[in-house]
């Protein structure tokens, strides 16, 4: 074997290897431009899905009408989405306003037992005061520390 026959063998191989790399640097940016298309419509969906919120106009102070199973309730859209991903928060996010079920008054219909339901109510309204009361004990305490630092320092 001379050297010319090494060099071809060589240079074979070399574009056979840089063939498969451009091959693979292609593939690469195919599957890149398809992600990003994806990506793009996914923001371009989570932009009008925000707007939508934007302008469904909805504060969590907002009194909710409920009308379960023939027996009327309220509470605030605060309590009802007291636990983040629970099936009544994503319900009364206000993401959803417009698809809720009413009867003939516009209170929201909701086909639940009414006397479990009020269980339910009652418990996310005592756990709502529990928060709040322990969001102002902590920051009452920390301002008193706050103070007594000031005070000593």
């Amino acid at each position: 074997m001379n050297f010319d026959d090494i060099a071809e063998g060589f240079k074979q191989t070399f574009n056979g290897y840089a063939a498969a790399t451009k091959r693979d640097l292609e593939k690469a940016s195919q599957d890149l431009d398809l992600k990003r298309e994806q990506l793009e419509a996914e923001t371009r969906a989570f932009q009008l899905e925000k707007e939508k919120m934007q302008n469904a106009h909805t504060s969590m102070q907002d009194v909710m009408l409920l009308n379960v199973s023939g027996k009327l309730m309220h509470s605030t859209r605060k309590t009802l989405c007291l636990y983040e991903n629970s099936f009544l928060a994503s319900m009364f996010s206000g993401r959803w306003e417009q698809n809720l079920n009413r009867d003939a008054n516009g209170n929201i219909l909701l086909n639940f037992d009414p006397h479990a339901f009020a269980y339910v109510l009652r418990f996310l309204r005592l756990r709502e005061l529990l928060v709040d009361v322990t969001e102002k004990i902590i920051v009452e305490v920390r301002e008193k520390l706050e103070n007594d630092c000031a005070v000593n320092a």
